[in-house]
């Protein structure tokens, strides 16, 4: 069939704030590792095309909804990740130099805590090759135990949630947005340096985002246990537990105050269950504290995370129509609010633009949080979900 004998689709392509949120986060995230890699002038440069890559990823929306039927989505879908995996099984072993300067030790970090547990030693008692202490509440070592003691690194189990993180977008939105999701996020210099490095960045993130959407989509006997469930993902790093603002309030909102304090009980005492024997440890409290970004700020770390608190709660109470995309938005929101945070500090400190904390990839969770707001559930009959 020749082109000209394709029916003609007009494509809907409008830049919208949740699309200019996506074309914000994945240049923000990235600024850190282009000016690594290029120049600060190439990172600026990225930064000014946001409004272009929302417009992008738009037009890739309404091209795989108009062009893609879902089972040929899941059929590029696999083929893009397996290509990303063998990418990943032939690049790491390369990137894991511990060399200063090169790949990074967050793998290192997550790799040591989880051999603690499987020796039955204190997870939170070495340190990296950078001489950085173990940063990773225990359930993300905990995560990492499998494919610490069998494959010899935490790094593997990326294998696992890539996929893992493309399901979760086709449960929200479809096969055909799912797809292009996991293009875009593959295509940001940052998650695809944290990707290859081994971080965890992105089953971390993973692990919280599906967490919320179970708990937004429970109702009655199984709510506790999602609320538990909740509490459990985010003892993993402590920059996720702001989340629990705006989705407190959703759920106030669609379910009653009632059901978000209960909520918000369960979630607090599985957390501090988890955490605080560990607290009591002096590695355990420098996991804790965010790592030492934020203290090297004016007022420390407790000034940002009542900054950013405030911030969640001024963006989340006016709202009076949730949907799970727009819970996702705020999440991005106020994970970003971290990151400008320590981009302005360091930059004041250096006198020019310096973006060298995100080279790390710390603008993964924003990026995933701020492509999760594009999805708009499919089962818009369903009573707990929102179209």
């Amino acid at each position: 069939m020749s082109s000209s004998s394709l029916p003609r689709i007009r494509l809907d392509v409008r830049l919208d704030a949740r699309a200019l949120g996506v074309g914000l986060a994945y240049s923000f995230a990235s600024l850190g590792v282009v000016q690594k890699y290029a120049n600060t002038a190439a990172a600026l440069f990225l930064f000014a095309l946001a409004p272009v890559v929302g417009l992008a990823v738009a037009a890739l929306l309404a091209l795989a909804r108009a062009r893609l039927s879902e089972r040929t989505a899941d059929i590029l879908a696999a083929a893009l990740l397996g290509l990303a995996v063998a990418v990943l099984l032939i690049v790491y072993p390369h990137a894991n130099t511990h060399a200063p300067d090169q790949g990074s030790d967050r793998d290192d970090a997550a790799t040591i805590g989880a051999r603690g547990f499987l020796n039955g030693e204190n997870p939170y008692g070495s340190f990296t090759y950078l001489h950085n202490p173990v940063s990773q509440l225990p359930v993300l070592l905990v995560v990492a135990m499998p494919f610490a003691g069998l494959f010899g690194s935490s790094a593997y189990e990326l294998v696992l949630f890539a996929p893992l993180l493309y399901l979760l977008w086709r449960r929200l939105a479809g096969s055909r947005v799912a797809l292009v999701l996991l293009l875009v996020a593959l295509a940001s210099p940052t998650f695809l340096r944290d990707f290859l490095t081994g971080g965890d960045l992105m089953p971390n993130t993973v692990l919280v985002a599906a967490a919320c959407v179970f708990l937004w989509n429970t109702e009655g006997s199984l709510e506790l246990a999602a609320a538990a469930l909740l509490g459990v993902a985010l003892a993993s790093r402590a920059n996720f537990a702001i989340v629990l603002i705006p989705l407190l309030v959703a759920l106030a909102r669609r379910r009653g105050m009632r059901a978000a304090l209960r909520a918000g009980v369960v979630v607090a005492a599985v957390f501090a269950t988890i955490v605080l024997p560990f607290a009591l440890t002096p590695g355990g409290r420098t996991a804790l504290s965010m790592n030492d970004k934020l203290s090297e700020i004016p007022g420390g770390a407790p000034l940002i995370l009542v900054l950013a608190g405030l911030l969640a709660v001024a963006l989340a109470l006016p709202t009076r129509e949730w949907t799970i995309g727009g819970f996702f938005a705020q999440a991005a929101i106020v994970q970003a609010a971290f990151l400008v945070a320590v981009v302005v500090n360091t930059s004041v400190d250096s006198g020019r633009p310096d973006f060298f904390w995100l080279v790390s990839g710390y603008g993964v969770p924003t990026l995933l949080f701020a492509l999760t707001s594009l999805c708009r559930p499919r089962f818009a009959a369903h009573p707990l979900l929102d179209s």
